[in-house]
């Protein structure tokens, strides 16, 4: 949500209204703390949120959820 020069809600309007990237997933990442506004807005414009610190392990999972996939141990 806070990054130099535009914030992580300015970011994801622009790609919401992008038609050319209509069909992407955005998985957020908050450490949640900013104002309770800023971040509902925020996971709004989002299909899913993950709270810091990440977990590789659950970002894996978000990331099948959302594109349809199960993951193979190698």
């Amino acid at each position: 949500l806070v990054m130099p020069g535009m914030d992580g809600i300015e970011v994801l309007q622009h790609i919401r209204r992008n038609e050319d990237l209509t069909n992407i997933q955005i998985i957020g990442v908050s450490a949640a703390t900013v104002g309770e506004k800023q971040l509902a807005a925020f996971t709004a414009a989002c299909n899913d949120l993950i709270e810091k610190p990440i977990s590789i392990e659950r970002l894996l999972e978000k990331i099948g959820e959302h594109l349809g996939i199960s993951w193979v141990a190698g």
